[in-house]
């Protein structure tokens, strides 16, 4: 079977990437995007009850990231 998946681990890296480029704290981060500090953590695991898509289209609007680019096929 086919599934996909949101590879959240790679969007967390680049957005820590974006966030090192513009020379942001994680503070000045959940500044901008209204985010609690837990739900930017959360949005780089896996768990199924911690991911908040809210969360992670904050982030996708702030850093103008494409999700596409983290959205993947998997085989199991």
């Amino acid at each position: 079977m086919i599934k996909a998946y949101f590879d959240s681990p790679a969007f967390l890296q680049a957005i820590d990437q974006i966030r090192l480029d513009r020379k942001l704290s994680w503070y000045q981060v959940t500044k901008a995007t209204g985010l609690d500090p837990n739900n930017i953590r959360r949005v780089g695991t896996r768990e199924k009850n911690g991911f908040n898509s809210n969360a992670v289209a904050a982030l996708v609007l702030w850093s103008g990231l494409d999700p596409r680019e983290y959205m993947k096929w998997k085989n199991s």
